[in-house]
């Protein structure tokens, strides 16, 4: 089995997914290395303000980057029914288990 058409590989119809998680990967990976590099300063005896903000706002971003990423790879692996459970746990913070497309929370299901 050959490749007949490079076009048709690379833009298939879940590449606008596929990128979209990749472009969520990398900024996930460059907040936690702002992150890595400024708790190293705050260590290193650096307190300035920069460090301060910088480290808070990388931790922040990578959380929220963490999250939306968790998100859309359920798409990107077909598992889309598990969007709005994933929302709820996120937004409302009430604890629960997925477990084969079905959440359920301790006491019963969701």
């Amino acid at each position: 089995a050959f490749p007949t058409s490079w076009w048709e590989i690379i833009f298939n119809p879940s590449m606008p997914y596929r990128v979209g998680h990749m472009l969520l990967a990398s900024g996930l990976t460059a907040s936690f290395f702002v992150a890595g590099v400024s708790a190293y300063r705050k260590l290193k005896g650096d307190h300035s303000r920069e460090v301060i903000v910088s480290l808070k706002t990388a931790v922040y971003l990578g959380g929220m980057h963490h999250g939306i990423a968790k998100i859309a790879k359920q798409f990107v692996t077909g598992r889309w029914w598990l969007v709005p459970k994933l929302l709820q746990r996120a937004f409302v913070g009430k604890p629960c288990q997925i477990i084969n497309g079905v959440a359920e929370r301790k006491g019963g299901a969701v």
